[in-house]
């Protein structure tokens, strides 16, 4: 696979030096230049000296297109309004665009609605996860190795044996399900379709892992809902972020029994 010319906006942040960190560590991955207002502190510096390493040769720049037109990839961490004009930008330079927020790994001129020019022929392979909340979050509190999946996995291997889960493939579906909360259900689809092709899984929890994934109990639906709750009854904003929490309990119990069910037509 071709190496990923990595471009970060809001690089000088405190999310954008963890970002720099793991890019730093992760194999396949080329930090290409950071994205800072023109009057930041940081123009000019080497994102290697940011987080205390050796110059990389990328640089903190205010002039987005040039630098987008050189990248493969960006991860945006800037406000909604900045991360529009990039996204603009992107889709002219042709770049790759990843979403800080959900992880969704899309390219700029497709989330814009424009043509994805035809003579765009280079190829490139998904982020690596590590990127993208997983390594993220060990490298956050000292801990590299330590992923967000493998925590998850830990944390809700009981709610899946209850299902019916193998105890020996208990982890590795709670690490599903949590994978399914806290980003979304098409990230988690696209982990149970790795874990079936390398036969980590039996079909028993194939089966139920497939049916417990399907619905939209997270928190990415969960902000899209309490935004248009709050455009159409914005008295009422904080019944609905008070229920909010709740709105994804159930949700995901409702999915939980229902792979249940189809574990009881399923042989161990």
């Amino acid at each position: 696979m071709t190496e990923i010319r990595l471009v970060i906006a809001g690089a000088a942040g405190r999310m954008g030096h963890a970002v720099i960190r793991e890019a730093i560590k992760t194999q396949g991955i080329k930090l290409a230049a950071g994205i800072e207002a023109p009057n930041s502190t940081a123009q000019g510096k080497d994102l290697g000296r940011l987080v205390g390493q050796g110059d990389l040769g990328a640089r903190i720049e205010s002039d987005p297109l040039p630098v987008l037109a050189k990248a493969d990839a960006l991860i945006d961490f800037t406000r909604p309004q900045v991360s529009l004009a990039l996204a603009d930008l992107a889709a002219q330079a042709r770049a790759l665009r990843q979403r800080g927020a959900d992880g969704r790994h899309v390219s700029a001129a497709e989330e814009l609605g424009h043509d994805e020019d035809p003579g765009a022929d280079r190829e490139l392979g998904p982020l690596p996860r590590n990127l993208v909340a997983h390594g993220l979050l060990g490298g956050l509190v000292g801990r590299p190795g330590l992923d967000l999946q493998t925590i998850l996995g830990w944390a809700l291997a009981p709610l899946a044996f209850l299902m019916g889960v193998p105890w020996d493939e208990a982890a590795r579906v709670g690490s599903l399900l949590g994978l399914k909360t806290v980003l979304n259900e098409f990230l988690a689809y696209q982990a149970l379709g790795e874990m079936i092709a390398a036969g980590e899984l039996g079909v028993r929890s194939q089966v139920i892992a497939s049916y417990a994934l399907c619905g939209f109990a997270n928190f990415g639906s969960l902000a899209i809902l309490l935004g248009g709750l709050t455009g159409i009854a914005p008295d009422r904003r904080h019944e609905a972020a008070r229920l909010g929490l709740r709105t994804i309990v159930a949700g995901s119990l409702a999915t939980f029994m229902t792979g249940c069910v189809a574990g009881v037509f399923i042989g161990g």
